[in-house]
């Protein structure tokens, strides 16, 4: 056995494997159900779902809030756990424009492990190849022959830069399908990624590389050996990256409540259009599974919420309107 040969015996087999743990045990797919779901005609719920949207009362922009003086906390939005802009990294990276409460703070921060990120440095370091896209192990091994070669050539060549690039091309394009999906003027566009923050990018991120089984390292070891592992706080480094060079200098309104409110209008009317259309389906799913195997909204939405809302919504939801909408 060659010393290639030998690299590839000792990386763990993807059944023995955590390293990507199915984040939703409950959305394995059922045969029964799929074959259900494939029944269904989803033109015509949607159809029933955009007629019922015709009814509804357009959304008014959000008045401005009176001045709230010492009690402006009663006007603050709702925000995840409290992590201060202070323990999220070095000023040198990361500068928090917001100068209120509510905007310095979750979502609008990232906590950084310093020590993780130093061992996520060290393990990029040592790794000479990274899994692009979603691939099948076949192309996934021949790739990992040609990279291991290269690098056992020239060890300093390693993926570091690289996987930052592809980290920043990643946040780029959720940038990009975010406007599309919310149909985002350039103006809105910028505060709504600033009130999204960086914490819900990195989700979403974190998401798609769990569920599509891409985005990982390969480190090589001591003994001819190789493993995989997933740089979290290398990633969360470079959403804050992209945040810091291309919104955070920017000359925007980030204090004002008004537009975040006006921002989250916008939120909740996508939201409630598609979850109109998902009832639908789910209503025209159970007529068809019959009384006795009806399936919940949660259940389904285990199997077909990220193919149906797209899983950069179903994060911005979550952001915006809580997580519990999903539940």
């Amino acid at each position: 056995m060659n010393e290639i040969d030998n690299i590839l015996s000792n990386i763990d087999k993807d059944e023995d494997d955590d390293l990507f743990p199915e984040p939703h045990p409950e959305g394995k797919k059922n045969d029964e159900i799929d074959k259900l779901i494939d029944t269904i005609d989803t033109a015509a719920a949607d159809a029933e779902a955009a007629k019922a949207a015709d009814d509804l009362i357009p959304i008014e922009p959000a008045a401005e809030p009176e001045p709230a003086g010492e009690h402006d906390d009663a006007l603050e939005p709702e925000t995840a756990e409290t992590v201060e802009a202070s323990e999220v990294t070095s000023k040198e990276l990361y500068t928090v424009p917001g100068t209120k409460s509510w905007n310095r703070r979750e979502p609008y921060v990232i906590r950084l492990d310093p020590d993780a990120l130093m061992n996520d440095r060290d393990g990029l370091r040592k790794s000479f190849y990274f899994v692009e896209e979603p691939s099948d192990q076949e192309t996934i091994k021949q790739k990992i022959k040609q990279e291991i070669v290269a690098y056992l050539r020239r060890p300093t060549e390693h993926v570091t830069e690289r996987y930052g690039d592809f980290i920043y091309k990643n946040t780029i394009t959720m940038m990009n399908d975010i406007a599309g999906d919310f149909k985002l003027d350039e103006d809105t566009h910028r505060l709504f990624i600033y009130h999204t923050g960086p914490l819900t990018v990195f989700r979403y991120i974190k998401e798609a590389f769990y569920r599509k089984k891409y985005g990982y390292c390969y480190q090589y070891l001591p003994g001819n050996k190789a493993a995989r592992f997933f740089p979290e706080e290398f990633i969360k480094e470079n959403v804050l990256r992209w945040f810091e060079e291309n919104i955070n200098t920017l000359s925007l309104p980030f204090d004002s409540i008004q537009k975040y409110e006006e921002i989250k209008k916008i939120v909740s009317h996508k939201y409630h259009g598609d979850l109109r259309i998902f009832n639908a389906r789910l209503d025209q799913l159970n007529e068809k599974a019959g009384r006795d195997k009806t399936v919940s909204r949660h259940r389904l939405f285990m199997i077909k919420g990220a193919e149906w809302f797209g899983q950069i919504n179903i994060e911005v939801y979550k952001r915006f309107l809580g997580s519990a909408i999903f539940m």
